[in-house]
């Protein structure tokens, strides 16, 4: 059984993530000017993150937990965000193209969309929780 990795408090700035990161469990971590890419992020926990300036690519965030996270100038393209669950999350800025959402759950009671770009749809502007 793999031991399960948490990150606290850490910053990530001008840094490429790659490989297999299943599991692990970061909160209150910023990631700044990073690039996701063909990262395993299945069953995740991002808890009270910052994800600023950001791109990934073919990154499998599917099964993970987003809860009170914010995704400023974000690029997601073709990343797997089946099954995850999105929570009290903001979203600016955030350019998606081809990305896998199916049973993707968002709940926004203290989150926002403003801004996501939907590629796949070509909509741009803001995108209701029903929509995606």
């Amino acid at each position: 059984m793999k031991q399960m990795k948490s990150e606290i408090n850490r910053q990530y700035v001008n840094q490429n993530f790659y490989g297999n990161m299943e599991g692990e469990v970061f909160s209150h971590c910023y990631f700044r000017n990073c690039r996701f890419d063909n990262v395993n992020f299945r069953g995740c926990q991002f808890d009270h993150c910052t994800f600023k300036n950001v791109m990934m690519i073919v990154t499998d965030v599917s099964g993970a937990y987003f809860n009170f996270c914010i995704f400023q100038n974000a690029d997601m393209i073709k990343s797997n965000f089946e099954t995850s669950v999105i929570k009290n999350c903001r979203f600016d800025s955030v350019r998606s193209y081809q990305n896998r959402t199916s049973e993707l759950r968002i709940f926004l009671d203290n989150g926002s969309i403003n801004d996501w770009i939907n590629y796949e749809k070509k909509i741009q502007g803001i995108l209701s929780a029903d929509s995606i």
